[in-house]
């Protein structure tokens, strides 16, 4: 697994080292340094401050859902749509920009 010096923002995440990571951080099964390592991670990566925000939404559903069976379902579904909405807008926002940023550069020259 990745050290603190090792996990930046400029590391995939969508890498295995990075998704293991979350999921370990996330379940509270981190070492010391992997926590340090994520924490620092994901203050300049939006995406994976998101995964694991979703990821405790989930967690926090799947525990209701014990005590409330019936509810589950509609909110979990919700959960897990808001968050692939985001992430799609962020991807359309992405690719915008770089589509501005090539016109902007095709126009310079």
């Amino acid at each position: 697994m990745s050290t603190p010096a090792q996990l930046s923002a400029d590391e995939r995440c969508d890498s295995p080292a990075t998704r293991k990571l979350l999921v370990a951080y996330g379940l509270n099964r981190a070492t010391a340094e992997e926590r340090e390592a994520f924490q620092l991670h994901a203050l300049s990566c939006p995406e994976c401050s998101d995964d694991l925000a979703a990821m405790w939404r989930v967690a926090t559903l799947l525990d209701d859902w014990v005590r409330r069976p019936q509810d589950a379902p509609t909110e979990l579904a919700s959960v897990l749509r808001e968050h692939r909405l985001r992430r799609r807008i962020r991807a359309a926002l992405a690719l915008l920009a770089a589509i501005a940023i090539g016109y902007f550069l095709k126009a310079q020259f």
